[in-house]
């Protein structure tokens, strides 16, 4: 015989097998039919290790590094720079040449 689940509330019997256990059923006055603890229940315990952490940070060699580390974003700085100038200048000279226009077509009036 299959197994019946009876409501808490209004005591209707439902088969076990006709309840989808994934949606968290509930019975027509609105109790749930099947705790969620329930589903925890029926999936076994996971069972995780957790590697040993080394209890001692040796740190060494920070100056030299972190001097490499500054000589090297110095030296991609200056293509940077001379990029910046480039665009900066490319912009003045179109801004230059545009008021210019303006300003030459204002004299002709």
């Amino acid at each position: 015989m299959d197994k019946v689940i009876t409501c808490k509330n209004c005591k209707m019997t439902f088969p076990e097998d006709a309840i989808d256990k994934s949606q968290d059923p509930k019975c027509k006055c609105g109790t749930r039919l099947w705790p969620v603890n329930a589903l925890l229940k029926e999936t076994p315990p996971l069972h995780l290790t957790v590697p040993a952490l080394p209890s001692e940070v040796a740190i060494t060699d920070i100056v030299s590094s972190m001097v490499v580390f500054v000589v090297k974003w110095a030296l991609a700085a200056i293509p940077a720079i001379i990029i910046l100038a480039l665009v900066f200048a490319l912009i003045s000279a179109m801004a230059g040449g545009t008021l210019m226009g303006i300003s030459d077509t204002m004299k002709h009036r």
